[in-house]
């Protein structure tokens, strides 16, 4: 049923979520209505590579340890997509392998991987 006085708009922002805004006449501005996917955190890369997204922190997005964002200016425009990059290079680079012992994984509990992850064998 079609109502003039109900004014609404889908928009879909650069992260990939869609919403639903509606006009409060009263407030004179936009109310968001309706957001799929909901959080911020559901949107797939939302904080880019070696970035972590919690819900319950603002802001949303935070580097991983031991990385850093690398685009400080787009972080500071709430533009996460660049992700974080290495704040030291790994002690396996280069041609002095000596210290390769001294890389490792960190083990990050609470940590939701994408819908779609494929694990891969090491084939040891």
């Amino acid at each position: 049923m079609y109502d003039s006085s109900f004014i609404s708009r889908l928009v879909m922002d650069v992260t990939g979520q869609i919403r639903q805004l509606t006009w409060l006449e009263s407030a004179q501005q936009w109310n968001v209505f309706w957001t799929k996917p909901r959080g911020q955190c559901e949107v797939h890369s939302f904080c880019g590579p070696f970035g972590s997204c919690s819900a319950n922190s603002i802001p949303f997005c935070s580097c991983l340890r031991g990385f850093e964002p690398k685009s400080v200016s787009d972080w500071n425009l709430k533009d996460h997509s660049g992700g974080c990059v290495r704040k030291t290079s790994l002690q396996c680079e280069g041609s002095d392998h000596s210290n390769r012992d001294n890389d490792g994984f960190l083990a990050i509990p609470n940590m939701a991987l994408p819908i779609h992850a494929q694990f891969v064998g090491l084939g040891y």
